[in-house]
């Protein structure tokens, strides 16, 4: 289980490997990039000290990537502390985002978060909101929890898509 600060959320579902949470609003630092590897390497030096205050930032998971076939954006949470002062950037490539998920749907997955494993999961997460009747609300991002030197068996991944829902009026069980 990872030490690291996450994202508060409460499970409202779970179903197998699908879950429905809602998340507590929270902030983001984000850059958009051409791969993976640009984008943590950017947002690392942010964390490392590469902001106005020139302080380091505790690593937090999950990083959030989010990909269109335009751009693909990378995402720190920023942690609780900085909440409401968050630091500024010295990169003018990052931004400070405040997400406002509310209720998302989630499917976890295990070992290495290919691209083609990507899209199978997205797809499965799709069907199963589908299923429920549900509506999307958000785009589908994939959220990684774990270090690439994790063994892949022990890693965690998911598939995210934030959707429409009414705690009152569905309970989701269909």
């Amino acid at each position: 289980m990872s030490s690291y600060e996450t994202p508060v959320y409460a499970v409202k579902i779970k179903d197998g490997s699908f879950e429905l949470r809602q998340y507590d609003k929270f902030q983001v630092v984000r850059v958009d990039t051409k791969n993976r590897n640009d984008g943590f390497r950017t947002l690392f030096q942010y964390i490392s000290g590469a902001n106005e205050k020139r302080e380091k930032i505790s690593m937090t998971v999950p990083v959030i990537q989010e990909q269109t076939d335009e751009k693909r954006t990378m995402a720190f949470v920023v942690p609780k502390e900085y909440e409401e002062n968050v630091p500024f950037p010295m990169d003018s490539g990052v931004a400070i985002e405040r997400m406002t998920w509310s209720y998302v749907a989630v499917i976890r997955f295990s070992g290495l978060a290919s691209e083609r494993k990507i899209r199978l999961k997205g797809r499965e997460l799709h069907e199963w909101i589908r299923k429920k009747g549900w509506v999307e609300s958000g785009m589908e991002v994939v959220a990684f929890y774990d270090p690439p030197f994790q063994v892949p068996f022990l890693r965690r991944n998911e598939v995210m898509i934030g959707i429409n829902w009414k705690e009152e009026r569905d309970s989701g069980e269909r």
